[in-house]
């Protein structure tokens, strides 16, 4: 079977787009242990255990719900799923900030 030219760019692209993300994350990953280990570091044994399995929870159950968002309504569901992540979250961003004096 022959890959159509664009389609190669497609994957290619895809790719591309899938390393770079993936990358961001773990390079997201030190920054976020730095602020939470600078809280109690006698600790950091423990907070690194709950950080990484809440890491882990987090991912999976993301896994989960697009794969179930892929199942019921394809790309429709996946951007509502995404879309309803991001309001989320901005939602917990603004209700929880600290506030500035």
């Amino acid at each position: 079977m022959k890959i159509q030219p664009y389609k190669s760019v497609f994957y290619r692209f895809l790719l591309t787009l899938v390393t770079v993300i993936s990358v961001a994350s773990v390079f997201a990953q030190q920054p976020n242990q730095t602020i939470i280990f600078e809280g109690n570091p006698p600790e950091r044994n423990r907070i690194n255990t709950v950080y990484m399995v809440m890491y882990f929870v987090g991912g999976a159950f993301g896994t989960s719900v697009g794969a179930f968002a892929w199942q019921t309504l394809q790309w429709t569901g996946v951007s509502i799923a995404g879309f309803g992540f991001g309001a989320l979250t901005l939602f917990a961003h603004l209700a929880f900030k600290k506030k500035s004096i």
